[in-house]
């Protein structure tokens, strides 16, 4: 516990006397471990109720921008719109059970029904390996649905990497008026050959274990991918007219096809 002294309210007669008499109880702030920024990062959506924001992602193959409101707890929904440098953009919807996925080009939308999301037991291990020393993760659903903005909502992928290589905490950030912890490690041997980088440095919310920056680097130190936040809110109200979509939507009509797979490029 450190004593600070309110200066503006210190008396000129007897500054001693006045001092001792506006002490402030200080707590002093506890480093934050490796352990802890994982384990939010795996779990990040269990640590806030809701987030809205957008966030631009590039790497060789991919140049997007991705747009996104989610509603966690006992009511959740997403909406989550893409839009890719080549033109392509699409807008997925959830809520209650139903997602909806629009192609903004094609004037498609196809809908299906959710199952309940994945469940895991937080006591148990998210990353093994096996006989022949192969890496296993064990990856958890969103209730929200809102898998399209997972790079920053849960990113439980990027979480993952800590697991395979050594990462340090280099320092303090803040960004959006939010407390981050740089992490910075190598990249393990078969996901720098997947990624083409040697290295990432990460901006993590210390609160939440919301991923606000990623900046990846080859062996030239030549930036490779990046991912970065740029607007963000938490725990704002809704508007859960976004999460919702009629059976019939004008202008778009049903492909039939079902919900696409979600392609991760992580």
């Amino acid at each position: 516990m450190t004593s600070v002294y309110a200066a503006n309210q210190l008396s000129s007669s007897d500054p001693i006397a006045a001092a001792n008499s506006q002490t402030i109880d200080v707590q002093k702030k506890e480093p934050i471990s490796i352990s802890t920024i994982q384990d939010k990062m795996l779990n990040a959506v269990d640590n806030y109720q809701s987030l809205k924001g957008s966030y631009h992602k590039v790497t060789p193959t991919v140049d997007r921008v991705v747009e996104f409101e989610i509603q966690e707890g006992s009511a959740p929904g997403s909406y989550v719109r893409v839009q890719d440098k080549s033109g392509k953009s699409t807008e997925t919807r959830f809520s209650g059970n139903t997602i909806s996925v629009f192609d903004l080009h094609t004037k498609k939308v196809s809908q299906n029904r959710v199952g309940t999301p994945i469940q895991i037991n937080k006591s148990e291990p998210r990353y093994y390996k096996d006989e022949n020393e192969e890496n296993h993760f064990v990856y958890r659903g969103d209730p929200a649905v809102a898998d399209q903005a997972s790079d920053v909502a849960l990113p439980q992928a990027y979480a993952f990497w800590l697991y395979t290589s050594v990462p340090t905490i280099t320092g303090e950030d803040n960004l959006f008026d939010r407390n981050t912890a740089i992490v910075e490690g190598d990249l393990e041997k078969g996901l720098a050959e997947k990624r083409k980088a040697t290295r990432y440095k990460m901006w993590v919310d210390t609160e939440t274990g919301v991923l606000l920056k990623l900046i990846e680097t080859n062996s030239k130190n030549e930036v490779v991918n990046t991912l970065e936040v740029t607007s963000i809110e938490f725990n704002k109200p809704t508007h859960s007219a976004n999460f919702y979509v009629p059976e019939q939507v004008e202008g778009f009509s049903k492909n039939g096809t079902g919900y696409p797979e979600n392609k991760s490029e992580k």
